[in-house]
């Protein structure tokens, strides 16, 4: 009798496991809509309104899907929503949740708005619970010894497409709104774990493309020895790049050859809003690369009428305790750099500047820095421990000027 009994009821509660599992894989769960909506806004603080239909599924995939959706923005902003949406649709892969990392197999998204503006009272309609800020006295444990401190991306987006979207962003403080159009943003990650990106679209009507693309030698999820490549402009600005990168979460000695160039630098200037300083060319040649124990940095630029040559080398990208540094620095006319910061008619004429930083024995440095600027001359040179007190440091300060009224 008890064995008849224990098998009606573990074959009553494997039925209802059925069940329950067939109505987990058909339930639409998008009618629950509005006490979504009824609960991010009280969440937040804002009101969100979802127009459309929408859907969630459970299944070999999770599957969400929502049409005409949108957050309010604060009361003072320009714009009444502080994002949108026409349509977003989001496949995540439901083992990876347990297995990881998350595979979100597909995400489509149309018709995005973000409008973030700042008032003059420096407040910002994007924070939306202050409870989520890390506070300001708030301590971060170190790292666990003998721990994996990369342990890889724990989120893996393998299609992404967004279309049609724009981001604005508003201050006070900068004359032009800032408006970044995607007419086309797609990211693929093959079976191998090769990874494409592509962007069009313009900032302040300004064409911007990009194209990248990365892979692993191992063809791993880990992303750790990447080969990186990008190429990309923006209006008459064009970017090459490559580089190896260790660890992309935490690089600390890749190789990276990057060039940059713009053949009108006040066209470019005023893609990014600045006042133009110079005329002519715009180039810039950076390498970097390990050199036995050390990293070697190279970097040249030309700013129209200015050079500047820069190298050096350090520890690791993560720390800069053992640095040894060169620069140089030089132009017709320092005036030019003045009006740029507001400050027209400080000091002018030619200007040639020489930087050093040198690392000596004990764990101090010597530095020295010679600038000249017109008629006006500074020299410092000493040395620098960071185990003593400010007391303890070494300084020789020279300054000239033709005339102290320039000073």
């Amino acid at each position: 009798m008890l064995v008849r009994f224990l098998r009606y009821t573990s074959g009553f509660l494997l039925l209802v496991l059925v069940v329950a599992v067939v109505l987990l894989l058909t339930l639409d769960f998008g009618r629950f809509k509005g006490h979504a909506e009824v609960f991010v806004s009280d969440l937040l603080n804002r009101d969100l309104s979802i127009a459309g239909p929408v859907h969630l599924t459970v299944g070999r995939s999770i599957k969400f899907s929502a049409v005409n959706a949108s957050l309010a923005s604060t009361d003072w902003s320009n714009a009444q929503s502080l994002v949108s949406f026409k349509q977003l649709e989001i496949n995540v892969n439901t083992w990876s949740l347990i297995r990881g990392p998350i595979l979100l197999e597909s995400i489509v998204l149309d018709g995005l708005r973000v409008n973030l503006e700042q008032n003059e009272s420096g407040e910002n309609n994007w924070t939306l619970i202050e409870a989520m800020a890390q506070e300001p006295n708030q301590v971060i444990p170190p790292p666990i010894e003998g721990a994996q401190n990369s342990p890889g991306l724990s989120i893996l987006p393998i299609h992404i497409n967004i279309t049609d979207s724009l981001l604005s962003y508003q201050n006070p403080d900068i004359e032009q709104e800032i408006v970044l159009v995607i007419d086309k943003a797609q990211q693929v990650i093959d079976e191998l774990y090769d990874l494409q990106f592509i962007v069009d679209g313009n900032i302040n009507q300004i064409p911007i493309n990009l194209n990248a693309t990365a892979s692993t030698e191992n063809h791993s999820i880990d992303y750790s020895d990447i080969d990186f490549n990008l190429s990309a402009a923006v209006g008459n600005l064009q970017i090459e790049a490559i580089a190896v990168i260790d660890d992309l979460l935490k690089p600390s000695r890749p190789t990276v050859s990057a060039h940059i160039n713009a053949p009108n630098i006040e066209r470019l200037a005023e893609t990014l809003g600045l006042q133009p300083f110079a005329t002519g060319l715009f180039k810039m040649d950076l390498e970097l690369q390990p050199v036995g124990q050390k990293m070697k940095l190279d970097l040249a630029a030309i700013l129209g009428e200015f050079e500047v040559v820069a190298n050096g080398e350090f520890a690791e990208l993560q720390e800069f305790d053992d640095i040894e540094l060169q620069l140089n620095a030089g132009g017709p006319d320092i005036g030019d750099f003045n009006q740029l910061l507001g400050l027209p008619g400080i000091i002018d004429g030619p200007f040639d500047i020489e930087a050093k930083i040198i690392p000596e024995q004990g764990g101090s440095r010597s530095i020295l820095l010679k600038a000249d600027a017109g008629d006006i001359g500074l020299k410092i040179d000493g040395s620098i421990n960071e185990d003593q007190s400010l007391s303890g440091q070494k300084a020789n300060i020279r300054f000239q000027a033709a005339s102290f009224n320039r000073i």
